[in-house]
């Protein structure tokens, strides 16, 4: 909080650019990709810091998670540093859409996670970036209601 305080939103930025996240982030997140650089760096700037130990479950609801090292594993996938989990869920609404699994370390686990009210901020701050997450969302809402609806 402090050291936010005492910083330009414009050095946090150049902070945020230089930090290894930042290439997980751009290059696991496909909706990020498209978006404007001062609020793709602000969201990498709203990264909350985590750690975890062995065999704890990570509840991670409309959030996103990044591993920055240690591994989890999800749904029958491992994650290991610089992968990305959560980056559909963040953008929904409806919870019947919404992954019910949650990672679970498996050694220790250091990772960056998205609340998605820093998300809502940044959308508010953006409005390109909340057109392009907008898309995200109904792509993600759609394909998964047609999976849904097939399963059923």
């Amino acid at each position: 909080e402090l050291l936010n305080a005492a910083i330009s939103q414009g050095l946090q930025r150049e902070i945020a650019q230089g930090t290894g996240v930042y290439d997980d982030f751009l290059h696991g997140v496909y909706w990020a990709r498209d978006l404007q650089l001062d609020a793709f760096l602000d969201l990498t700037r709203s990264l909350v810091p985590q750690s975890y130990g062995p065999h704890e479950v990570i509840r991670v609801s409309q959030t996103l998670l990044i591993v920055r090292c240690g591994l989890a594993a999800c749904n029958g996938k491992i994650l290991s540093r610089g992968d990305v989990y959560g980056e559909n869920d963040i953008l929904l609404d409806t919870p019947a859409l919404m992954s019910k699994a949650m990672p679970r370390t498996l050694s220790y686990a250091d990772v960056a996670l998205l609340h998605r009210g820093s998300l809502i901020e940044v959308c508010k701050a953006f409005p390109s970036a909340d057109r392009r997450l907008r898309r995200a969302q109904i792509r993600t809402a759609a394909f998964r209601a047609f999976i849904m609806e097939a399963q059923a």
